[in-house]
């Protein structure tokens, strides 16, 4: 999923879809980086954020439907690292103007 809109972002900041493509890469960048680290960690035996080890526990789960995995992707994923990459691009574009 990280990866289709990786190329869909690059691809709306080349046709300038974007009022800032910049910035939305940069926020794309940000956002994809905090989703890897965690997984990377999960992976490693390390602690991720708590709602991502929840997340990457129950991918293993089987008798869950799809929409339970998406769900709880979507919770884990976009309603904290996009919120924390937001943050990050934001105090990046305050501390520079």
């Amino acid at each position: 999923m990280y990866r289709k809109v990786t190329i869909r972002i690059q691809q709306g900041v080349l046709n300038g879809d974007f009022e800032n493509g910049e910035r939305m890469e940069k926020l794309d960048v940000i956002f994809e980086n905090r989703y890897l680290e965690a997984y990377h960690r999960y992976r490693n035996h390390q602690s991720p954020s708590k709602s991502s080890k929840i997340v990457f526990d129950k991918a293993n789960n089987y008798w869950i439907i799809v929409l339970e995995h998406i769900l709880f992707g979507v919770n884990a994923n976009i309603n904290l690292y996009l919120e924390i990459a937001a943050a990050k691009q934001l105090k990046k574009t305050l501390y520079l103007n």
